[in-house]
């Protein structure tokens, strides 16, 4: 974006500008993209620091685009879900994301700081937002307000409330003005220059926009950059377990569908179960994470929900999606999608080598873990999984990213099943080196083949916790170390018994030995 000072403003604008400064509530009423915004931007740069500025935007993807150009520490950017969230949990208040709003009007909490409120594209607000304005203008002594919107195109809710009829209410005394000539060019040009901001000499509207492109001259016209948002917005979730197999922490990342690329993340540390240790515990705070909150879970996966809710995420993705959707019933609203379903075939993944084991469907066999998975796909050897549920959901979006398939390849890989029961979903897991991972994870037929023993007998050792793993469609994912352990006790018991029996054979040889010793003796 160029310098804010290669802004050409209109005399609407600044004669906006000029009003607004002097203290005066005001109504900017324009349709779309005539220059409201900038407006008051611009007001916002040029009112002194002491002046304290409440500015709401029309929702997230809004607020970030003002934040990114208004920098100044004495405006707040917000928008309503989110100031009710913070508002509240500044007194200790949580409640449900989509009861945030009702919630911070039922309580009222104490919101005096603020000298200028500004709502802009106040029409698409409701009356739950609404209140949420007269609240604030009930605390703050003095508070001068600037609604911007565009009347003629008004946002009913089931109440039938009317936008304009609400503006006049909160304004009172207030003036109106009216943008007949200002309009926005894509952006500014590529050398910096001066933006175009009046229809013509003039003064005449242009009726489309393709009578506004073809007056804007070459050296202001810039090609429309695809920003990151175009894409459906998709999330990835991990989740950590501690030695007892409850979650002890959680990830999201928030991403273009079809760049991959992360536009916003979570990541909470659950307590009071970080505190029974587990495998990972050391990762639970290691690079971008040592400062992570610790919360409840009921906190945590409430924050999760609402996040993904804001950013309009409909679908969850997970490496072995449904191990994490067991573990998070609380996300059960959003639809999971099995990344591995896809990594790990041939059907899906060119990386696969044709040598490399797989099964009569083009299924690997083994090494199909994120790990070995990114290994595989990048030809980087050194990659390792960090084990913190914020990292390894980035690295499970890397996979996603390395298959460059689209999402509707995943249509196949939901997840469905009924969480209401955990019990079936996943085995007690008795010590810190029980949980399996997806690098250790085999099938019950390969379980078979290491131990020489039948399934049945497979699925009893698993119950009584002698091997460990889990229930997933049906079938039981085990830990092959797990399996491998077992194997060995079993090794250790009959090396034991054979000794046992030797030692046994060798008592009674040595005692026959002496015995015959004894004989010989007496004879001679």
């Amino acid at each position: 974006m160029a310098d804010r000072k290669s802004i050409l403003l209109s005399e609407e604008q600044l004669n906006f500008i000029k009003r607004a400064s002097a203290g005066k509530n005001m109504l900017v009423d324009a349709p779309e993209g005539y220059g409201k915004t900038t407006a008051l931007i611009e007001l916002c740069e040029r009112l002194p620091n002491r002046k304290r500025i409440l500015f709401f935007a029309s929702d997230r993807v809004a607020k970030n685009d003002v934040e990114e150009v208004l920098k100044k520490r004495n405006v707040t950017v917000a928008y309503f879900h989110g100031f009710a969230f913070k508002e509240l949990r500044k007194i200790g208040v949580y409640g449900e994301p989509e009861e945030l709003i009702n919630l911070f009007n039922k309580v009222n909490p104490d919101v005096s700081e603020y000298d200028l409120l500004i709502a802009d594209e106040f029409q698409f607000i409701d009356a739950g937002s609404s209140q949420m304005l007269k609240n604030i203008k009930y605390h703050c002594d003095n508070l001068q307000i600037i609604l911007a919107g565009n009347t003629a195109n008004r946002f009913y809710d089931k109440k039938q409330f009317d936008a304009k009829i609400f503006a006049d209410e909160l304004l009172g005394e207030h003036e109106e003005m009216r943008f007949a000539n200002c309009y926005e060019v894509s952006e500014y040009s590529s050398d910096g220059g001066d933006r175009l901001s009046e229809a013509g000499a003039d003064g005449e509207d242009y009726a489309s926009s393709e009578d506004l492109a073809e007056t804007v001259p070459a050296s202001v016209k810039k090609e429309p950059v695809k920003r990151l948002g175009d894409g459906i917005k998709i999330a990835v979730v991990d989740a950590e377990l501690n030695k007892n197999n409850e979650v002890m922490s959680v990830g999201a990342v928030v991403a273009d569908s079809e760049t991959f690329e992360i536009s916003d993340e979570r990541y909470f540390i659950i307590t009071p179960e970080n505190l029974e240790g587990g495998m990972f515990l050391k990762e639970l705070r290691t690079g971008d994470c040592i400062n992570a909150p610790a919360v409840s879970r009921e906190e945590a996966l409430q924050r999760i929900a609402f996040f993904l809710r804001d950013n309009n995420v409909k679908a969850i993705y997970a490496y072995n999606a449904a191990f994490d959707r067991g573990m998070l019933p609380e996300l059960a609203e959003f639809t999971w999608y099995d990344i591995m379903k896809l990594a790990a075939y041939k059907k899906y993944n060119p990386a696969i080598g044709q040598a490399e084991a797989c099964d009569k469907n083009g299924r690997l066999k083994k090494d199909f873990g994120v790990g070995s998975m990114i290994r595989r796909m990048t030809g980087d050897v050194s990659f390792t999984e960090t084990h913190n549920a914020l990292y390894d959901a980035r690295d499970e979006l890397k996979v996603m990213e390395l298959l460059d398939r689209p999402v509707s390849d995943y249509e196949f890989a939901r997840v469905e099943g009924d969480l209401s029961s955990r019990d079936d979903f996943l085995f007690q897991i008795e010590g810190t080196n029980d949980v399996v991972l997806e690098d250790d994870a085999i099938s019950a037929t390969d379980a078979e083949i290491i131990l020489g023993i039948n399934k049945n007998n497979i699925y009893k050792l698993v119950r009584k916790g002698l091997i460990f793993g889990y229930k997933r469609d049906n079938r039981y994912v085990l830990s092959k170390r797990s399996v491998e352990e077992y194997l060995e006790k079993l090794e250790a018991a009959e090396a034991k018994k054979y000794k046992k029996a030797l030692l046994g054979i060798l008592t009674t040889l040595l005692g026959f030995l002496i015995y015959l010793w004894h004989l010989a003796a007496n004879f001679y």
